[in-house]
């Protein structure tokens, strides 16, 4: 496990920049910055999200919030939210984000620096959400921890929203690919996935040159979690799936879906 992070431990010892450098942790000091440009203006999977936790209402517990991309919205809802993430770097971004908000929603937010997979925040919730595909950062111990403490942190009615990924029916997965994004700055990065493994996926993140300081290249590495596998581990918790959302596709070799679980009868 990353210490910074909380999240699983770097890509594999080859990955690294074009030029052969080693990559830093997108969710480490280093990524911080990079993280929340890319982030800042992305509206992927609130606005189901949003929907999603009103049929259970709050408050809320959102695991790895970051610098509040989910969590913001949430708020502007209406609902109370703790954001709870183990980088501090990230955790003063969203601080300084919520200082800045309108009163009810700085009033509504709770920030908590911790483990997503070793918490214990002594309330409970009507939902905990982990957004963006978040699950795919953690190793099987990290889940088999982070599904206990949500276990743990529900209220009886609760109910437990985190997105997938998984191959699109039908659609040969790719091998490398690269697209080129726009961060909320205005600077742009270069997205390369690659295989690294069974169901592992490698993404850098580069930093275009734009006649500024060196910025460093990124890099995370993803798991794809069978959907056996993740019943499984939710049954060993106490919980079972009660509904799946499919999502617009963020590519055409993906699918996306909203997975909501609550605690068995």
């Amino acid at each position: 496990m990353n210490p910074e992070t909380g999240r699983a431990a770097g890509p594999p010892e080859d990955a690294g920049g074009p030029d052969g450098s080693a990559a830093a942790d997108l969710y480490g000091p280093d990524g911080a910055d990079v993280y929340h440009d890319i982030s800042e203006n992305d509206t992927y999977e609130i606005r189901e999200l949003k929907r999603a936790v009103r049929r259970r209402g709050g408050p809320v517990l959102e695991l790895a919030a970051g610098s509040g991309r989910i969590t913001l919205p949430l708020l502007a809802s209406g609902l109370d939210v703790t954001g709870l993430d183990l980088s501090e770097t990230l955790l003063r971004r969203l601080r300084g984000r919520i200082e800045k908000a309108p009163d009810r929603v700085r009033s509504g937010c709770t920030v908590v620096h911790g483990d997503m997979s070793a918490f214990d925040v002594a309330t409970r919730f009507g939902a905990v959400v982990l957004g963006t595909n978040s699950i795919s950062l953690l190793d099987d111990d990290a889940r088999e921890g982070m599904f206990g403490c949500v276990a743990r942190h529900l209220a009886p009615d609760g109910g437990f929203f985190f997105t997938v990924t998984a191959p699109a029916a039908g659609v040969r997965a790719a091998g490398a690919v690269e697209t080129r994004v726009r961060g909320a700055s205005g600077l742009h990065y270069r997205l390369r996935e690659r295989p690294a493994g069974p169901r592992t996926v490698v993404v850098t993140i580069i930093p275009e040159e734009d006649g500024g300081a060196p910025r460093p290249v990124l890099e995370s590495t993803l798991r794809t979690v069978p959907a056996r596998v993740l019943e499984d581990e939710l049954g060993r918790a106490g919980m079972r799936i009660v509904r799946r959302q499919e999502l617009p596709r963020s590519a055409p070799e993906k699918q996306n879906v909203l997975i909501e679980a609550e605690m068995l009868d």
